[in-house]
C-alpha cells in the first residue's frame, strides 16, 4: 500500500513539474466570493464618458498583484506582444500604476463580447477585489464583465504594453 501511495504521490509530482514547465497551470480563483462585497468600491459608469475601473485603488497600501490567466484557445489570435502563456502575473506597484493612469474605457453597460474567454484579476492583500474578462487579439482589445459589460479601451495600446511585462508564472497550481 505504501508503495502505491509513493507511486502516485511521485505521478503527482511529475505532472505538476510537467505543467509548470510547459506553461500550462492550473489556476484556482477561491477568493472569488469576497469579489461581490470589494466592488463596491469601483466607479461608476456615465454614459459617453470616459471610465477608468481602477481609479479607486491606493496601489501604494498593502500588497497588490495582478494576473492574466489566458485560456489557450486565445493563443492563436493573441497580440505578439503578449507571453503565450495561461498564466501571467506583476506585483510590479509602478506598472500597477500605470495601468490605473492609463488604462480608460468606453464602456457599453448592455453591449457584450461573446468571445472573451480569458480573465484579469486584481488582488489586494490575498484577496481578489476585480475580476474581468479580458481580450488582448491582435485587433481587438478590451474588457468585459456584468458590472460595466463590454468596454473598449480609449487607446488599446496601453492595455497590450502593460501587459506585455506581466511575467510568467512557472507554480502548476495558482490559488488566488
Amino acid at each position: 500500500m505504501k508503495k502505491v501511495i509513493k507511486v502516485l504521490l511521485a505521478g503527482l509530482l511529475l505532472v505538476f513539474i510537467a505543467l509548470g514547465l510547459t506553461g500550462y497551470n492550473i489556476v484556482l480563483p477561491l477568493s472569488a466570493t469576497a469579489n461581490d462585497r470589494l466592488n463596491n468600491s469601483l466607479p461608476r459608469a456615465v454614459s459617453g464618458k470616459e471610465l477608468n475601473p481602477f481609479s479607486n485603488y491606493d496601489f501604494s497600501q498593502g500588497e497588490w498583484s495582478a494576473y492574466l490567466v489566458i485560456v489557450p484557445e486565445d493563443f492563436q489570435d493573441l497580440h505578439p506582444l503578449i507571453s503565450k502563456r495561461i498564466c501571467l502575473k506583476t506585483d510590479d506597484i509602478n506598472l500597477l500604476k500605470q495601468m490605473q493612469k492609463s488604462w480608460s474605457f468606453k464602456c457599453n453597460e448592455n453591449g457584450d463580447m461573446a468571445t472573451v474567454n480569458s480573465t484579469f484579476y486584481l488582488v489586494h492583500d490575498g484577496i481578489v477585489v476585480f475580476e474581468t474578462g479580458i481580450m488582448l487579439d491582435k485587433n481587438n482589445q478590451g474588457l468585459q464583465n456584468e458590472i460595466y459589460g463590454w468596454m473598449k479601451p480609449v487607446h488599446g495600446k496601453e492595455m497590450v504594453d502593460v501587459c506585455s511585462r506581466f511575467k510568467k508564472v512557472y507554480w502548476p497550481v495558482v490559488i488566488l
